[in-house]
């Protein structure tokens, strides 16, 4: 389900925690040392349910955007990307 609606727009945000969601790449992103097997399943069912769900939605023609939680941080891009993505298409 998605964190944000602009149903006049047909566009949806998600927020995903780094961890939770497992943004590659980041520093918040890494699996713990201990019980790393339960960790790589758990989140890469999480994984599987965000692609169904963003496949499901762009089927139905809605425009998808994730944010990262690593991203909150800086407020200017994020404002420059979250308006573009409204601004698109339009």
């Amino acid at each position: 389900k998605p964190d944000i609606t602009f149903r006049p727009r047909r566009k949806v945000i998600f927020v995903h925690g780094c961890f939770w969601h497992g943004h590659i790449g980041c520093k918040y992103g890494k699996l713990p040392k201990s019980r790393t097997e339960f960790w790589e399943q758990k989140i890469a069912r999480n994984q599987g349910r965000d692609a169904d769900a963003i496949s499901k939605l762009k089927e139905s023609g809605w425009d998808v955007l994730t944010i990262w939680q690593c991203e909150l941080k800086d407020i200017s891009h994020l404002t420059e990307k979250i308006g573009a993505f409204l601004h698109m298409g339009q």
